[in-house]
């Protein structure tokens, strides 16, 4: 089990792109599109093993009969994302994710067959396309082969960490050591796990333009 992606949700990709310009003066590669969940977003590395995603609802995909995936639906009916992007969450891959949703204590999702070209994963969505304990948990991914991280484009957004603070934290670290995470390997190092009455997701991100932080 390992970081795999930061995500922010948007309004749209031009409002994500604009986002980008301004806070991290650059701009952000393309990604792709989602037809199951009637999403598409933009892309970019942001470690040896992690990217940044920008999604949001793709305005030309067919009409979806399920509530998106990362509470889009949601944010679009309360216009939580009229202003500006929300990062909303974390996603961690792991290599058997049927086995680990049913064990970890990060609630009930329903386990999606997705593909976009020559990718292949599964993914964990929680029931009403809601977020694993509103963001702070997170999602889960299972790559068919790998990761399609080494792919993308390093724009020159560098993580720099990701705090998660929660009162149930130890025993989130605890249950995902036995999924195979590894607080001292790779990019799971920039990730540190909290014990906290105040419930909160704190992400530090650098670029050309300095250091920039977003709480959840």
């Amino acid at each position: 089990m390992q970081l795999d992606h930061i995500t922010f949700a948007c309004k749209s990709l031009a409002q994500a792109q604009a986002f980008a310009l301004q806070q991290f003066g650059t701009a952000l590669p393309t990604g792709g599109e989602h037809p199951l969940m009637g999403t598409h977003n933009l892309l970019c590395q942001i470690a040896p093993h992690t990217f940044l995603e920008f999604i949001a609802i793709n305005p030309n995909a067919v009409a979806q009969h399920t509530p998106r995936w990362f509470n889009l639906d949601a944010f679009a009916a309360q216009g939580t994302l009229d202003a500006a992007p929300k990062f909303i969450g974390w996603v961690a891959s792991i290599q058997d994710i049927e086995r680990a949703s049913s064990q970890l204590p990060f609630g009930e999702v329903r386990v999606l067959a997705l593909s976009r070209g020559a990718l292949q994963w599964k993914m964990g969505v929680p029931l009403g396309g809601l977020l694993p304990h509103g963001g702070l948990a997170p999602t889960l991914i299972e790559w068919a082969a790998h990761t399609p991280v080494a792919a993308m484009s390093d724009v020159g957004i560098t993580l720099e960490s990701l705090e998660v603070c929660h009162p149930q934290a130890d025993e989130w670290l605890g249950r995902s050591a036995l999924h195979g995470w590894r607080s001292d390997l790779g990019d799971n190092a920039k990730v540190r796990w909290r014990a906290s009455p105040l419930a909160q997701l704190r992400l530090r991100l650098s670029s050309a333009k300095g250091f920039s932080e977003w709480l959840l």
